[in-house]
């Protein structure tokens, strides 16, 4: 059993470095009618941030991408349902981003391809379409439908309200070596093949249910599935596919339960971690999370080095989305602080890292992120006050902004109401004097 468990991973293994191999050949020798790529950030409309062809020009790739090729390098708006048609090429490329909250990605016989970030109402692929994602892709408005062919590297987060991810008959799903598919509180269907790679720790955590349903509906390879509600199995499933879930059914069998795999759902996903010194030598330590998933409790370590780490306090998990810790004896000298989390089956992972020096750190904290109606921006290290907090698009223009806010221990809260924002990706900056601190919102 053990050699024919061999065997199956290596073939899987095989097939996917041959898919690889021939994406390679399709995306890099073939020619297209046109090449769009941006030179700048705006929106998707504008004429101004598109080149073709290598050269600026006053053109837009238009809305049904047809027989081109598009490279999108910036940070970039689309506010119209986009079409990948007739083996065109959308790619997004590192350190890209590219936002579209109220609108769809529609992969007719094209390929769409994610390095970068995407933020996106829907995502659906045809039988002729590929969906490559080797980056960060959130889908808040509607399901992800894959009729083609799909791989998932990256992270694949559904996140709108009972919101599914749907695989379909004849459809390939593979989840890669880093891959990881969250789906919120929707369910998760399978109807095709679906195929972890060999010795990963890809997994689909549902907040539903997960259908293996259908004669065709086939899960392979080395991985796990967990699900917040009932695994329903009425087709193949490996044995080396681990799985936990509250119930099972169907017709099909199942290996074990497992829930002590560490090839699970990323546990917790931090919204932002943030280290201050207050006016009493003290360091404040909070950090805001957006999923926790079958969590223990989290550790705060620090260094002076950077690389030797001791221990400093726990914190236990209660479900709740921000926490807070404090180091009453602080060291001198700048000094890294770690956050960690533990499982219930103890396995841990380490989160984020942030440096405090002698001199107060500035901080910026927006939350929730995103944000729908309401955005609370929490600021540190501001001693005399803050002179300005504003709110830019993408463009760099400037829609909201409030003077002279003042702090009380070099920190400084506002409440802002954020419903005059069209839904899309924004920046909020602190500023006092010459220094200025900015992040990142999404408002949906």
């Amino acid at each position: 059993m053990n050699q024919l468990n061999y065997l199956l991973n290596q073939s899987i293994q095989a097939c996917r470095i041959l898919a690889i191999f021939l994406l390679f050949l399709t995306v890099f020798n073939r020619t297209w009618a046109n090449n769009y790529q941006t030179i700048g950030n705006g929106d998707w409309k504008s004429n101004s941030i598109w080149s073709m062809n290598g050269t600026p020009c006053t053109c837009i790739p238009g809305n049904a991408i047809t027989g081109d090729s598009v490279k999108v390098s910036h940070i970039l708006t689309f506010d119209n349902n986009i079409q990948v048609k007739s083996g065109s090429y959308l790619f997004i490329d590192t350190l890209a981003v590219m936002t579209g909250l109220n609108h769809r990605i529609d992969v007719q016989n094209g390929h769409l391809r994610v390095i970068g970030e995407l933020y996106t109402k829907e995502v659906t692929v045809d039988a002729n379409g590929e969906f490559t994602n080797d980056g960060f892709v959130i889908i808040s408005g509607a399901t992800f439908l894959n009729a083609g062919t799909a791989t998932v590297s990256g992270k694949l987060s559904v996140t709108g309200l009972n919101m599914d991810l749907q695989n379909s008959i004849g459809a390939t799903l593979t989840i890669g070596m880093s891959g990881n598919i969250t789906v919120t509180t929707g369910n998760v269907v399978n109807q095709g093949l679906l195929i972890f790679a060999p010795v990963s720790c890809a997994s689909i955590n549902g907040g539903g249910d997960f259908h293996n349903s259908g004669v065709a509906s086939t899960v392979i390879g080395v991985g796990a599935v967990w699900v917040g509600g009932v695994l329903i199995n009425d087709g193949y499933w490996d044995s080396n596919v681990n799985w936990c879930a509250n119930s099972t059914g169907g017709a099909g069998s199942l290996p074990p339960k497992n829930c002590t795999t560490s090839c699970g759902p990323l546990p917790v996903i931090v919204a932002g971690f943030t280290a201050s010194l207050d006016e009493n030598q003290k360091v404040n330590l909070n950090w805001e999370v957006s999923l926790e998933f079958n969590n223990d409790f989290y550790t705060i370590e620090r260094s002076t080095d950077g690389n030797n780490f001791e221990y400093v306090t726990k914190v236990d998990a209660t479900g709740a989305s921000q926490y807070e810790a404090t180091d009453e004896f602080p060291v001198t000298g700048n000094v890294f602080y770690r956050l960690s989390q533990t499982d219930l089956n103890g396995s841990s992972v380490q989160l984020e890292t942030q440096m405090v020096s002698d001199m107060k750190t500035i901080s910026v904290l927006a939350f929730p992120n995103p944000c729908q109606s309401q955005l609370n921006v929490s600021m540190a290290g501001f001693d005399d006050g803050i002179d300005l907090v504003s709110i830019c698009d993408i463009s760099g223009k400037q829609v909201w902004q409030c003077r002279d806010i003042p702090v009380s221990g070099g920190k400084g809260d506002l409440t802002i109401v954020c419903d005059m924002l069209q839904p899309g990706l924004y920046f909020v900056s602190a500023t006092k004097g010459m220094v200025s601190r900015k992040v990142r919102v999404i408002k949906i």
